[in-house]
């Protein structure tokens, strides 16, 4: 009988230990979040999460070199969202797959040992970085396709019938990952390991899939170079490639030999093509195939194994370009597939070697060789917990390791520590000046302490090195945008959306830019884009909302208002632009409501305190008025439109606890629009603020310098405005309804930082 065939008991049994074992080896990866690369294929993947979908993952560079394992992620999504524990729970649960079929590949090879292999290699430390990696589904996926070629092709040369079959598997196999391309090469092996020699007639047989191999070849090289993936910071020469070729070769049999340490990122060898000394890994490669080959009578599995083995690694051993060779020339999760030669292998020498002793005492030492490799690869999945961990030990173990650096400083970022996160991108860029994401993290920190002008031309230096980048666009549009370059800006948010940046925050930004550039039907039909892409953006419906009251259509701005509320319910934002509409509207209760609540929810937010103050001064409440005032101008002293509106309020109350003449001076001289007479609203605040302090002659001065920045004649000016013929210089208080002119609520709008920041 077949060794295919077995009974169901014992097959269930198989199949239920080997489950069981690795799902309790990596019970850890549970608890685990996305890291590294799983934004650029799941969470900001826009044909996952955003304006794209299935038919970009198959008709544009969209398809990277894992069209169908993109498809599965979008599927995901599509049942569990962005949900991390589910799609670990699916890697772990393809993986385990993945063994079992193993596990059968080898009883059709009629290897010994055939279990303990599988079980060998699914439990291996080397393992963990495909399986606890969500990214790496590109592994497991394509791992079953190609188990599911080989046993398809096993049952065809027994039994002459399947063949459509690997066709089928073969295709589905390079559609996850694009590295089996080398399926052909490993039927070919198989045939000639399952009939003892080799035809030249087999290749006709095999010549379908060759011809699919160099086609997904072709697109996988394509879609690499369209994403600006090979460029000549990490191209190799000739006689590099021949180097590295050996050294990867030898160092991933050392790490299935000795499994200790593992890292994400291994150090990046010097490549030394004039020594001849690099070139003896290599040379020993072909010898040792040369060797076995000559022994094949003797050493027929041995040759077997290593061949495989070099096969499988054949798309990663630095003979082509591939991203990765920019970190490092070696990774674990490069050898998932590879790794299964050798250590079936291994399995099998064991059954040989131990096919003497006692049952008990086999079975013992498969069983404690198995429990220290699952506690191995236990102990090494707790790396993939978060980013923070993963990046933290790798800069550990590999201090030279520039994207550790680089990718730690982002994780600070996050955390608010600016300072270390500023150490680890200088230390970074130390390592590797032309690195772009640390260039545009470095910008970013600048920014953030306050640095404006190196942020920009640190982005600016990311860009000259890669002008497609459209994370870069988006940040250099930010930066101008608070610089108020306005224009500037709306050029590099319409690149960032030109280049399909992911997500859809660069095309908020850029109709933010456009209500600020007071091009308002541009901005909103650049908003309304936003909204047939993702209809639930409580921002874009705050920007809608703003763009209305700029057109004074008040039922359009209460109704993109309450639904950014409602889509956003922690955006303070929203509330406060909501509270503009309401009060428009002339519901002033409810426009007090929706301000508190903006305040509830964010203090700091200026705009808030100010509109607030205003609403509640407008309505009798002084003192609370009072205090949103002082607020709002120590979060952003000597601003010109809080300024002159708290120190009118200063200056001019009749009220016991509100009238402060002295604090009325302080708000208003700390502006430097006031100081340089450039304002008429802050020069009539300041002339209050005088009068009130009994400095008439000043206070006539300051009135003069008023007028005459206005044009204005007396008589055209508001009745407790800036005359000299009607300026009570005593009794200058009243008249809330002049306390902030129409020019002062076009500055309210022009806060673009405080407005409209996400």
């Amino acid at each position: 009988m077949s060794p295919l065939f077995i009974s169901r008991r014992d097959a269930l049994l198989a199949i239920t230990s080997l489950f069981g074992l690795i799902f309790l080896t990596y019970a850890r990866v549970w608890h685990a979040d996305f890291i590294w690369d799983d934004d650029i294929h799941v969470t900001l993947n826009p044909c996952i999460t955003g304006s794209k979908g299935v038919l970009d993952i198959w008709t544009s560079s969209e398809a990277r070199i894992c069209p169908l394992t993109l498809t599965t992620f979008w599927l995901e999504y599509q049942i569990w969202g962005l949900n991390p524990l589910a799609f670990h729970l699916v890697n772990v649960a393809m993986h385990a797959l993945n063994a079992v079929l193993l596990w059968r590949v080898l009883l059709g090879l009629g290897v010994r040992g055939a279990w303990f292999g599988a079980a060998l290699w699914a439990l291996h430390p080397v393992q963990v970085e495909t399986v606890a990696w969500i990214t790496e589904l590109k592994n497991t996926q394509s791992g079953c396709f190609f188990l599911v070629t080989l046993l398809a092709f096993i049952r065809w040369r027994k039994q002459g019938r399947g063949y459509g079959l690997v066709i089928l598997g073969s295709v589905l196999a390079m559609a996850s990952k694009s590295s089996t391309v080398v399926l052909p090469l490993v039927l070919g092996l198989c045939w000639w390991w399952l009939d003892g020699r080799w035809s030249w007639r087999n290749s006709l047989r095999l010549l379908p899939i060759a011809v699919l191999s160099i086609l997904t070849a072709l697109l996988s090289i394509w879609t690499q170079v369209v994403e600006g993936g090979i460029t000549d910071e990490w191209h190799l020469t000739t006689p590099e490639r021949l180097i590295t070729a050996g050294k990867v070769v030898w160092a991933y049999l050392g790490t299935l030999a000795k499994p200790y340490p593992l890292m994400f990122i291994y150090p990046r060898w010097e490549l030394h093509a004039e020594d001849w000394g690099s070139y003896i890994p290599s040379a020993a490669v072909l010898l040792m195939a040369g060797l076995l080959w000559w022994w094949r009578a003797r050493w027929r599995a041995g040759f077997m194994a290593f061949a495989l083995f070099v096969v499988l690694l054949l798309p990663v051993l630095g003979l082509v370009d591939h991203f990765f060779l920019r970190y490092s020339f070696v990774g674990d999760h490069f050898q998932y597939l590879a790794s299964m030669a050798p250590l079936a292998l291994a399995a099998a020498g064991m059954a040989v070697l131990t096919a003497r002793w006692r049952r008990w005492a086999t079975s013992v030492c498969g069983t404690l060789l198995l429990a220290v490799l699952g506690l191995l690869s236990w102990h090494h999945s707790r790396l993939f917990e978060n980013s923070f961990v993963l990046w933290r030990h790798t800069l550990a173990n590999n201090p030279k390791c520039w994207i550790a650096c680089s990718n730690l400083s982002y994780e600070f970022m996050q955390k608010g520590d600016l300072a270390n996160a500023m150490m680890h991108v200088r230390r970074a860029l130390a390592l590797n000046p032309r690195d772009i994401a640390s260039l545009l993290s470095f910008g970013s920190l600048l920014d953030q302490v306050s640095q404006t002008d190196e942020a920009v031309e640190t982005t600016r230096q990311a860009l000259d090195l890669y002008e497609r980048n459209p994370q870069g666009h988006n940040q250099m549009g930010m930066l101008l945008l608070n610089q108020g370059k306005v224009d500037e800006a709306i050029g590099h948010f319409r690149r960032c959306v030109e280049l399909g940046a992911n997500g859809v925050l660069p095309r908020i930004m850029l109709g933010s830019a456009l209500l600020q550039k007071g091009r308002v039907d541009d901005a909103v039909s650049e908003l309304r884009q936003v909204l047939a892409i993702r209809p639930e953006s409580g921002l874009t419906h705050a920007n809608l909302c703003l763009a209305f009251l700029q057109k004074h259509q008040i039922e359009e701005a209460l109704h993109h208002g309450g639904l950014a509320v409602r889509h956003e319910p922690d955006l303070a934002l929203a509330y406060n632009l909501l509270g503009n509409a309401l009060a428009e509207a002339g519901r002033v209760d409810e426009a007090q409501a929706r301000f508190q609540q903006a305040v509830d929810r964010d203090p700091s937010l200026v705009a808030v305190r100010f509109n607030l103050a205003r609403l509640l001064l407008a309505h009798g409440q002084t003192m609370m008025a009072l205090e949103h005032f002082e607020v709002a101008s120590q979060l952003l002293p000597g601003n010109e439109v809080i300024a002159s509106a708290y120190a009118w309020l200063l200056a001019t109350s009749p009220k016991e606890g509100v009238r402060n003449p002295q604090r009325a001076l302080e708000v208003i001289e700390a502006c430097p629009e006031a100081v340089r007479g450039a304002s008429a609203a802050c020069l009539r605040s300041h002339a209050a603020a005088l009068a009130a302090s009994s400095r008439f002659q000043e206070a006539l001065l300051v009135c003069e310098q008023a007028i005459s920045l206005l044009g204005e004649t007396p008589s055209a000016v508001s009745p407790t405005g800036i005359t000299l013929a009607g300026f009570s210089l005593r009794g200058m208080a009243s008249d809330v309804e002049t306390l902030v002119s129409l020019k002062l609520e076009r500055e309210q709008y022009r806060q673009g930082k405080a407005l409209l920041a996400p």
